[in-house]
């Protein structure tokens, strides 16, 4: 298999690295300055992103703002000359969030496992108090049309809106406070407005299914809650999982002592040292040592690749059984592994045309929905005489608008396919390559390695002069002492042809080469043409449609 120092697939749009038209007004370029990454508290929906985002690209000296509802993080590129991440904490609280700066290093990406879980458990227990109080809501309705039912029902509806509507009442008093409405305006607008109408219908001593109606908005919105936060938690693992193929700490030589530092105060040109089984701290250049090291999580190589002096070891890479000693060749925040984490985000981060639509929807929807409300109410009332369909009209409509999936269903897609796909060794750049992808009828893949199942096979056996079988048990009689990823599949190869296989001692392993092993009392060697060079053995390449009809030697004997 050939070796690359590229992940295994990278979908991306092509469409900007077009030249920008000349002419018209000069506008600051999108992804230059210093980058800053926040972490928002507060944010529910769409319509709070975009508030968010319009309150960040307002403060002076801000080249590009992006906020992504998955994640809760804004990341801003900006002048340091006219701004500072203080300036940028103080505008989202302006606009009624909070904010706190996380930088900008993957080792700082802000991914907290342990608030997603909470936040995924506590909508789940939200659901499940929601189930208990409706189920016997529902048979009340069914059962019996007394007064005394009715109060009962107000009772169970109370309990409703105080165990599982409460976060979305709180939400909605905070946007009016800041003089805005969200999802959670309208979710709490349709649930309030039935509840009321519920206690009305009770005061009369009317018979109607509002209280239902109001505990049933809540249940079904909390239901869409819980499984948005189990989307975002899952999507979040993605992030995490390439988080921690990087160890936190490296082995950095001072002064010929080994001392433990985080890798982010290792400078480029210190020497590391990598133990046998160890994961790469960073990228480095190999010094000193032999190993096979498994870079697979980038290039995708089910086989460890053989490094030596002056070779190249990635950050995150599965060091084998040699020990190696390598200088730093790049810093925490821009190894190979960095760099993939903050590809995986910004594809997060970015927005497809259908979601940049939305958006510019959302900034308006809240008010428009109620003004479709208010009109709709004094249309049945004013013009129908029907004030009671009024108000039932006027509460489907908040109903059926809430919540807004238009917003949400972009971002979580994208969220999910950038994740799913880095665990897959696809990194997805921008969220346009995903919205492109579904118009693909062809595929081309640049061959520039080899496409395997993922696992080494023998698939021929050949040999020059003798018998086959007995190439093979030799061989593997040697390889059955051996730990590299070849010797099992010889092995296996070896007893599928029922082949006995004698008994083989004293192995030695020639790094980077093959092997030495006295098989029978005969030494045998299985490597590669190097090693077989070295000893002086000729070696006869195998016929292939591109070569002469005779095997062409590749040594001398």
């Amino acid at each position: 298999m050939s070796h690359r120092e590229s992940p295994l697939v990278q979908l991306s749009h092509a469409s900007h690295l077009k030249p920008k038209a000349e002419g018209g007004p000069s506008q600051p370029q999108p992804g230059t300055g210093e980058e800053l990454l926040l972490d928002v508290q507060g944010m529910t929906c769409a319509s709070c992103v975009a508030h968010v985002q319009a309150a960040l690209a307002k403060v002076p000296g801000v080249n590009e703002a992006r906020v992504n509802l998955m994640t809760e993080q804004a990341t801003v590129v900006f002048d340091p000359r006219q701004a500072d991440s203080a300036k940028f904490v103080d505008a989202v609280q302006r606009a009624g969030y909070s904010a706190t700066p996380i930088g900008h290093s993957p080792h700082h990406h802000g991914i907290d496992m342990d608030k997603s879980l909470g936040e995924m458990t506590a909508w789940r227990w939200r659901l499940i108090a929601g189930a208990l109080i409706l189920s016997p809501m529902i048979a009340i309705h069914f059962l019996g049309q007394s007064h005394a039912w009715n109060w009962a029902q107000f009772g169970l509806a109370t309990a409703m809106q105080i165990a599982v509507g409460w976060p979305y009442l709180a939400n909605a008093l905070k946007r009016l406070k800041y003089g805005a409405a969200n999802m959670d305006s309208l979710i709490e607008l349709g649930s309030m407005a039935a509840y009321l109408a519920g206690i009305f219908a009770l005061m009369t001593s009317r018979h109607d299914m509002y209280f239902m109606d109001s505990a049933l908005i809540l249940e079904f919105v909390t239901l869409g809650k819980f499984l948005e936060a189990r989307a975002k938690r899952r999507a979040s693992l993605a992030i995490r999982k390439l988080l921690d193929l990087s160890p936190q700490e490296a082995r950095v030589l001072q002064n010929g002592e080994t001392v433990v530092m985080a890798v982010t105060q290792v400078r480029v040109g210190d020497s590391i040292v990598i133990r046998p089984g160890d994961r790469v701290p960073l990228d480095a250049r190999v010094l000193q040592g032999m190993s096979s090291v498994d870079q697979a999580w980038l290039t995708g190589e089910s086989i460890p690749i053989d490094r030596q002096p002056g070779d190249e070891v990635l950050a995150g890479a599965i060091n084998g059984a040699g020990s190696l000693t390598a200088r730093v060749t790049r810093a925490a925040d821009d190894t190979a592994l960095a760099r993939v984490i903050n590809l995986v985000r910004r594809a997060q981060e970015s927005k497809a045309k259908a979601q940049r639509i939305a958006d510019q929807i959302v900034s308006w929807f809240v008010p428009a929905i109620v003004v479709v409300a208010t009109l709709t109410l004094l249309a049945w009332g004013v013009l129908g005489g029907n004030w009671e369909m009024a108000f039932q009209s006027a509460v489907a409509v908040i109903v059926v608008a809430c919540p807004c999936a238009l917003g949400l269903a972009t971002p979580t897609a994208i969220l999910v396919a950038s994740g799913r796909g880095a665990e897959k060794g696809i990194l997805i750049k921008e969220a346009q390559a995903l919205e492109t992808a579904g118009q693909l009828t062809v595929v081309v893949l640049d061959k520039t390695g080899t496409i395997t199942a993922g696992r080494p096979k023998v698939t021929d056996v050949i040999a020059i002069d003798g018998d086959e079988k007995l190439v093979l048990a030799v061989s593997a009689a040697a390889e059955r002492l051996s730990s590299h990823p070849f010797a099992q599949p010889i092995v296996a190869a070896a007893e599928a042809r029922q082949a006995p296989l004698p008994i083989a001692s004293s192995l030695q392993v020639v790094s980077g080469a093959g092997l030495v092993a006295t098989v029978d009392g005969v030494t045998v060697l299985v490597g590669n043409e190097g090693l077989m060079t070295r000893q002086g053995i000729g070696v006869l390449l195998p016929r292939t449609d591109d070569d002469a009809q005779t095997d062409v030697p590749a040594g001398e004997s």
